[in-house]
Parts: structure tokens; C-alpha cells; sequence
């Protein structure tokens, strides 16, 4: 694994694009190059003949090192890991999904544009200056063929690759780094943890049509990272739109992008469905890691709104390709007695990767009463009997969450462990004045009944009801009111709750400002939730930016974990033990399935991004089922996969 020193702040891109999940930025604005003598741009077609070599024209790559630009990509080792030898292109992948996109933006490009929705279309339709190599995490190309920092560690080049471009023709230039940046900052965007991430930069400025330059205002090991996860959108389609017109315009329809497939609008039916299609003419088929990933022709997507059950009916039937069990299914993955299950049609596995957990918890909402009060807050969560239904109804593959950092480094290895206790919950609940109960049985305070309201969709109501019976054993009424799940996370991020059931992904490098950092807790469209804001996690906050030395950042984070849950933001549930799919044995994947760092959310996007249609396998399940005969029937419940988490060791 890469150390990140102040002078090798280039390697660590990989921090931003796994803080924000991946893309996290969009485009807009217009803007005049300021160079007007390397190369005829004005209609998009770009002259690279007439660009200096030095500002990444004709021959740049073979002076890019003595002018101390880097580069990077995957070694044939990795490959091996990460790609299937005999991917072949082609065929598609059907999957249901709980909602439909709240909006075609990409993903944190304005309001309710920051769920997994527009981040897994955003993944595959748009692309940063800079990726990362998924085992070491180092910076790879992507949009950018090279990139530079300069000795003041402030100052960053980003060369673009001639041969990228947009999915309608246009050739990639610095003018589409500058738009996109400039909405960024608008206020009108609604989107305030991109706008505070990208004022701290100085305008890019144009060095050629292939060569932009961006100052940041302060030292920050992050900034490269920032820079390199912009989703960049094309300057000729969103230039001249404003902030307000660029999030009306692009609700029903994404703006076009540089990625490998595209969302066409005849494949979007509101509410219903809409279908990534892999494009043909994508600029980079040629590379060796594309050439072995994103492999199917198209992804198709059907919302099957907040019934997991109806979408397992719909796998075992075969209505659809591949299957995540969730805590909503995790019986029918320990009892799977299926025929299609016993005759080997479908399979199960369970993948062990090295990512971390992320957080599933009620959110408690701090701006206003009861839980801007901590001993409530500590009252509701020594009262849920997470313990209880992790046994009773999740068969033990879930265990109980104690840091919003679970399964990594960061964790806080002394945070409170916060178990079932009413005695202790009743004990804050006396230091808040709850001690009378009326006829109900119901605490009182002047005259007022303790009393919360929770919206949940309906699955996770088996969840809820333990819950529920505990608090009102401690004589306190939870009131709950099943709600769709689109408008659930709508009310979430205009802060329209007291609780909310919430999972939260979490990241391989914690980007702990754009969740907990109060200049953030009066706003909406952002993931501080909580309305959190203490000035002791602030100022942590601000020295772990600054820190270079990855050691030390993980004492800061881990710092910063042990204050949030001293502060009780959010009643802890569980996380989940490894990976659980179903799929029909009509596929290919590479030989652990998924990337090392690969978490339980993105598991669809490293299936599309990994896996393949095989025709040969198809054929077979095809035939076998049209006999009725076995394929390859199970010899165990499911196949488990740990090479990331318990094999592999990092090249020394």
C-alpha cells in the first residue's frame, strides 16, 4: 500500500474518488481560452499539429518527464487480478432496483443528485482527469494522459489526452475542465459540500487546448484528488446555461459525457426503468484495462419500488440477472431452497474484499428537539436491542456497528460500546426531566408526551418493530409512517425528519468535512444529515487536510470517530459480513470477482464494470433448463471468496 509524504501528494488521488464514491463533480459555465495560438478550437476540432509539445501538443510524451508531468496505469500483474483473461464484449445485464433516479444530473451535481443512483450511472457515463488503479491506488489516467504538481505543492497541470472524447463526436478540451469547475462554485447549483471542495482553487486557467492549470488557494493533501474527480461535461452543451437552468434542465435526461456508455432518453421510461448502453466509438476501447472491462452492450435497470421480496421472486424466476441480498433477504440467502437454486441455474457466493463497511443507522436530526438534547440522544440509543434481531433475524451475517469508520484503519478501537441498556437509557432520560408516565404508560414532561415521528419504507419494518417495542417499554412513543423511498430521501436532504433510517457509504479514505464539519449543519443537499457541528471535530477536520503523513491521519480520523460517537449522532445498527450475490450461470468474472477495495454497495457497478456475458455459459444454462436437467448443482450453500481480505499482500 502507497505512503503519502508532502512531495508525493500525487499518489493519492485515489482519497477523493473514494470519498465521494467515485465521480463527484458536474459542469457549467462559460469561459475564453486564453491562449489563441495553439490551435484552432472554436468549432471543437482541434489542430494538435499546431500545439507546442511543451504544452501537450505533437511529442509531448517524449519530454513529459524532464518537464516533470507523471503518469501511470495498470501493470500485466494486476490485470491478471483484477480482469478476466477471456472477457469478451457483448450481451447484457438486467437488474432491478429499489427507486428510480431522482434526477439525471450526475452524481452530486446539485440537489438529489448524491445517492447511489446517479453515482452508478455517473461511474460509467462521465470521466475525471485521473483515476485510480483499484489494487494499489495509485493515479491512472483517465481523461488526462499525464499530470504534474508543482514544488509549492499548490500548483497542478493536468495534460489532456488528444484522443478523448465526448459521446457525440467533440473532442475533449480545457475549456470543458473550466466550465465544469465554474458551476461548481455557483451557489445556484444547491450543491454546498462541491461548492466549499472547489472555491478553495483559483479559476483554472487555459495553457492550450490540451493543457489546464489549477492553483489551490491553501496546502491540502486532497487538492489533486479534488481536481481529478470533477465528472466533466462538455462546454459547448452547458457553457452558457446558469447554475438554476443547468439543475432544471437535466432532471429527465443526463447531459452528455465521455464515458463508456450513455443513458439514451428512448431508454429512460419515468419511474419504471432506463438502460446504460455500452458505446462503440468510445474514445479508449484500446487501452489494456478497457479492453478487458465494461463489457456488457447494456445495462438494464427496473425499479421494483421498496419490496425486496418481489424483487428475489423476480431473480429466482429469472426475471432478472443478479441478485444482492440485503438484510431484507437475508433469509431467503440462508434458507434458499429453490429449484432453480438445487438444479445449479443460479448460484450464490459470498465476496470478502478489504473495503470498509459504511454506516447503517437512524439518523438523529440535532436542529431541533429531542435530540438537541445528548441525553436523549444517548437515551434512544441504549434502548435499541440491535443484538436481539441481529440473531433472531439476520441469522448472525450482520454484526453489530460501532464507528462510522468499521472494517478500516480509522476505526476508533476505544469508541463506546453501545449495547441494549434501559437502565442506563432511563438514567438520561431522568437528566432531561422524562419521569412521570401518564395512563398510557407514556413518559410525560409539562403536560407533553415523549413522542417521535420515524418514515421508513415498509421492508425494514421487521427492523423497526423490535425497536419500536423497546422504546415504548421505556415509555417513549415512536410514531411510524411508511413513505416511498424517493420521497424518504427527499425529505432527508431538505432535513424533513426527527429520525431517519439511513445507509451511508463509507470510503477507503475518509473525507470526514463533506459529513461532519459545521460549516455544513445549516444546509440542505449535503451529507451532513445530523446538522453536526462541533468545533473540536472542526479544527481536526482542518489539520487532518493539511496532513501529508497517512499515519497520522489515521490517528486524526480516529480521533474524530471516537467524538461522534461520544456525541451519539446516530443510533449504530449493523454492517454486513462480507458481500452476499445470487447470479444465473450465463456469466464470466475475473477470478475474485471484485476489486480489493470494493464495498457491499458498489457491488453492481464492479459487476458491470468486471464481469461479462458468456455466450458458451448462456447456452448451456439455456439447454439445461429447457431439459430439466442439473448444472453443476451446489455442494454448499454458497462459495466464498476472500483473496483481497485474507490472501493478498502488497508487492513489497
Amino acid at each position: 500500500m502507497l505512503t503519502l509524504t508532502r512531495s508525493q501528494g500525487l499518489a493519492f488521488f485515489a482519497a477523493l474518488l473514494l470519498a465521494f464514491g467515485g465521480i463527484t463533480a458536474c459542469g457549467g459555465g462559460g469561459h475564453e481560452e486564453v491562449v489563441t495560438d495553439a490551435g484552432n478550437h472554436d468549432d471543437g476540432m482541434l489542430d494538435e499539429s499546431s500545439i507546442p509539445a511543451e504544452l501537450g501538443g505533437n511529442g509531448f510524451e517524449e519530454i513529459a518527464d524532464s518537464l516533470g508531468f507523471a503518469t501511470g496505469g495498470y501493470s500485466a500483474e494486476q490485470l491478471a487480478l483484477l480482469t478476466g483473461a477471456n472477457a469478451k464484449k457483448g450481451g447484457k445485464l438486467h437488474k432491478t432496483i429499489t427507486r428510480f433516479v431522482l434526477t439525471f444530473r450526475p452524481f452530486f451535481c446539485g440537489p438529489n443528485a448524491n445517492y447511489s443512483e446517479n453515482k452508478m450511472f455517473s461511474d460509467f457515463c462521465y470521466e475525471g482527469l485521473v483515476n485510480i488503479n483499484a489494487i494499489d491506488l495509485n493515479l491512472t489516467p483517465w481523461l488526462a494522459s499525464h499530470w504534474k504538481i508543482h514544488d509549492d505543492s499548490l500548483t497542478y497541470d493536468f495534460r489532456i489526452n488528444p484522443k478523448a472524447k465526448f459521446s457525440n463526436g467533440t473532442p475533449v478540451r480545457a475549456r470543458d475542465i473550466v466550465a465544469t469547475w465554474q458551476l461548481l462554485v455557483e451557489d445556484d447549483l444547491q450543491s454546498p459540500s462541491m461548492k466549499v471542495s472547489y472555491s478553495k482553487f483559483e479559476e483554472p486557467e487555459i495553457l492550450s487546448p490540451l493543457m489546464v492549470r489549477v492553483k489551490s488557494k491553501e496546502n491540502n493533501w486532497r487538492a489533486i484528488l479534488t481536481l481529478g474527480g470533477m465528472a466533466i461535461m462538455s462546454a459547448d452543451e452547458i457553457g452558457d446555461l446558469t447554475a438554476t437552468e443547468f439543475v432544471d434542465g437535466f432532471n429527465n435526461a443526463p447531459p452528455i459525457g465521455s464515458g463508456p456508455y450513455i443513458v439514451k432518453p428512448e431508454n429512460i421510461v419515468n419511474q419504471r426503468s432506463y438502460a446504460l448502453t455500452r458505446r462503440e466509438d468510445y474514445w479508449n476501447w484500446s487501452d489494456p484495462y478497457y479492453s478487458k472491462t465494461h463489457n456488457f452492450d447494456r445495462i438494464e435497470l427496473e425499479v421494483v419500488r421498496d419490496n425486496p421480496t418481489l424483487e428475489f421472486q423476480k431473480f429466482i424466476k429469472g426475471e432478472q440477472d443478479y441478485f444482492y441480498f440485503t438484510s431484507g433477504t437475508i433469509e431467503d440467502w440462508v434458507n434458499t431452497d429453490e429449484e432453480s437454486y438445487k438444479m445449479g441455474w443460479f448460484k450464490k457466493m459470498r465476496v470478502e474484499t478489504s473495503g470498509p463497511s459504511g454506516m447503517w443507522g437512524y439518523v438523529l436530526n440535532l436542529r431541533k428537539p429531542p435530540f438537541d438534547d445528548i441525553n436523549m440522544r444517548k437515551a434512544f440509543s441504549y434502548l435499541n436491542p440491535r443484538e436481539r434481531y441481529i440473531k433472531a433475524a439476520l441469522y448472525n451475517e450482520y454484526e453489530a456497528e460501532d464507528s462510522y469508520y468499521d472494517q478500516s484503519p480509522y476505526a476508533n478501537p476505544d469508541n463506546p460500546l453501545v449495547r441494549y441498556d434501559p437502565s442506563k437509557a432511563a438514567e438520561f432520560l431522568k437528566a432531561s426531566g422524562w419521569t412521570e408516565r401518564n395512563g398510557d404508560g407514556f413518559l410525560t414532561r409539562d403536560g407533553q408526551v415523549l413522542e417521535v415521528d420515524l418514515n421508513i419504507v415498509k421492508p425494514v419494518e421487521k427492523f423497526v418493530t423490535p425497536y419500536q417495542e423497546a422504546l415504548r417499554a421505556a415509555g417513549i412513543k415512536l410514531n411510524v409512517n411508511y413513505i416511498d423511498g424517493n420521497t424518504n430521501s427527499k425529505n432527508a436532504q431538505e432535513r424533513i425528519f426527527t429520525m431517519y433510517w439511513a445507509v451511508m457509504g463509507s470510503t477507503v479514505f475518509p473525507h470526514p468535512r463533506t459529513s461532519f464539519h459545521g460549516e455544513l449543519a445549516e444546509k440542505n443537499n449535503n451529507n451532513n444529515w445530523w446538522g453536526y457541528s462541533n468545533p473540536t471535530v472542526d479544527s481536526l477536520i482542518e489539520v487532518y487536510d493539511k496532513m501529508y503523513e497517512p499515519a497520522t491521519r489515521i490517528k486524526l480520523v480516529q480521533q474524530i470517530d471516537k467524538l461522534l460517537m461520544e456525541d451519539y449522532l446516530t443510533v449504530m445498527l449493523y454492517n454486513t459480513k462480507g458481500i452476499k450475490i445470487g447470479y444465473w450461470d450465463k456469466f464470466g468474472f475475473p477470478p475474485h470477482r471484485y476489486s480489493r477495495f470494493c464495498q457491499a454497495g458498489d457491488n453492481l457497478d464492479e459487476a458491470i464494470r468486471f464481469w461479462w456475458y458468456d455466450a458458451d455459459r448462456a447456452k448451456k444454462l439455456e439447454e439445461a433448463m429447457a431439459a430439466g436437467t442439473p448444472l453443476d448443482p451446489p455442494s454448499q450453500p454458497y462459495t466464498v471468496y476472500d483473496f483481497w481480505r485474507n490472501q493478498y499482500k502488497d508487492p513489497s
